[in-house]
């Protein structure tokens, strides 16, 4: 569960502002707003987690106000809230019952399309304000050694590296790491074009390869680690 289309509406409503006026208080536009209010669940988007915290200043509000917490008995709110601290990373669509004191950091989804398989990449600019970044647990990133700045979140087109990623799936590549790992996936460039692919040792020498068998043809031997554009440290999925 996100924050309530019905109580950012309400809320822009009491401050006596309309979608325009918010809009140019907080640098978006006036449809990302309309969007955000959408009664339409298809025509309805999720403002960042930056827009979210811009809104409730604009609005008088803190950022709880545009969540729905009383269809919940305080038990179940607690028990839903360890659920989503105890994983590694949760998108704001399900922020529903986390504590939103929790210091979160935003990796944005960017506009390359990472290519699984042989047909290279493709340019899809995600919008801030309709995009699907990824919020992590600043604790969890610094336990790791992970730098915010040094991360990214692109999409996978293709099916070269299932099952272990699919077509959609969401990954957070780490661009500080450029070193390669046996076993490890990594985004490369192949031809000038980026891809994700798995880092193997075969006989002192590395080799880019893929998961689906089917693409093992394509595997090739790492000639320069300069083509190397970060490892991939997360990843999310609609495959069940």
């Amino acid at each position: 569960m996100g924050p309530s289309h019905l109580k950012i509406k309400a809320l822009r409503k009491a401050a006596k502002m309309t979608q325009q006026q918010v809009a140019d208080a907080i640098g978006v536009s006036r449809a990302a707003v309309s969007q955000w209010e959408a009664d339409e669940p298809e025509k309805r988007t999720t403002p960042s987690y930056e827009n979210l915290d811009s809104l409730a200043s604009c609005l008088g509000a803190t950022m709880n106000d545009f969540f729905e917490y009383a269809a919940l008995p305080p038990e179940q709110i607690q028990r839903e809230a360890k659920q989503f601290l105890d994983h590694q990373a949760y998108e704001m669509l399900e922020l529903g019952y986390a504590p939103i004191d929790e210091q979160l950091i935003s990796i944005p989804e960017l506009d390359v399309r990472l290519c699984a398989g042989t047909g290279g990449f493709e340019v899809q600019r995600v919008p801030e304000e309709s995009g699907e970044s990824v919020y992590y647990k600043k604790s969890w990133l610094t336990k790791r050694g992970y730098k915010p700045e040094n991360l990214v979140r692109l999409s996978v087109t293709g099916s070269s590296m299932e099952p272990a990623l699919f077509d959609g799936d969401k990954v957070t590549l780490n661009l500080a790491s450029k070193t390669p790992k046996n076993g490890f996936a990594f985004a490369v460039m192949l031809d000038g074009q980026p891809a994700i692919k798995r880092m193997l040792k075969r006989n002192n020498q590395w080799w880019i390869t893929s998961d689906n068998p089917s693409y093992s043809k394509f595997d090739i031997e790492l000639e320069s680690t300069e083509i190397i554009i970060g490892e991939a440290v997360d990843k999310s999925s609609s495959v069940i």
